[in-house]
């Protein structure tokens, strides 16, 4: 008869293997895991809710720091700026929004004793330097193409308050001659007889016939601060 004894070390020695192989399966995976914990990116879910700055969301890139956009608010004609998203926008202010910049960048002085009026036509900014010193900056409308605002070093050659044009029949609040005949200056936006004023919506765009306009509140303030003889430098 076949005794069981025969084969009972055999089939011990089969189990034993069996599950000291299974064994280290599980523990190699363990290793395995932990290493991939610690040495992998890192996740939590408060980060994940608020989005921290250079950390890795799955299935995603990094989130990054992006500051919140500066927005120019209402436009006097003097060129401004405004934290946030909400400045409130109205009337010809929704039409010049996007054309408004932090106009300081713009200037360099070209001019560095006494007063001068510096004017950008690329940029469509005027600004008003002392000593060297930018003082302020606008946002002003010159001459469109075919009449352009010439370039060169002027000076303001006579003022008025409140300059009548034959030619186009309006009003020419604050005055500055930059030519001695006439021909060009600098004015506040041209004023119909009966009140009305024209360009504001242009501020910030070449739509003028060659001269320099200034929105209401800029103008008065470059007239009552430049003398005649302040040069004017147009580039």
């Amino acid at each position: 008869m076949f005794k069981l004894s025969h084969v009972k070390g055999p089939i011990q020695c089969v189990w034993i293997y069996r599950i000291t192989l299974v064994l280290g399966f599980a523990l190699v995976g363990g290793l395995a895991g932990v290493y991939a914990l610690h040495a992998g990116p890192k996740f939590s879910l408060a980060a994940i809710s608020r989005g921290t700055p250079g950390e890795t969301l799955p299935d995603g890139p990094p989130v990054a720091p992006f500051p919140a956009p500066v927005i120019p608010g209402r436009d006097d004609g003097k060129a401004k700026v405004n934290p946030g998203l909400n400045a409130g926008l109205e009337g010809s202010d929704k039409t010049i929004f996007f054309r408004i910049e932090p106009a300081r960048a713009c200037f360099q002085p070209r001019i560095r004793e006494g007063k001068y009026i510096d004017i950008n036509l690329s940029a469509q900014r005027l600004a008003i330097f002392e000593d060297g010193k930018l003082l302020d900056s606008y946002v002003v409308s010159t001459g469109r193409r075919g009449m352009e605002t010439p370039r060169g070093t002027h000076a303001v050659a006579n003022k008025s308050s409140r300059a009548w044009s034959k030619k186009y029949g309006v009003f020419m609040p604050y005055w500055m001659a930059i030519a001695p005949s006439g021909s060009f200056g600098i004015h506040e936006l041209p004023e119909c007889p009966d009140g009305g004023k024209e360009g504001a919506e242009q501020l910030g765009l070449p739509a003028s016939h060659g001269c320099i306009r200034l929105g209401i509140g800029p103008a008065e303030r470059v007239y009552n601060w430049a003398e005649i003889g302040t040069p004017v430098v147009v580039y």
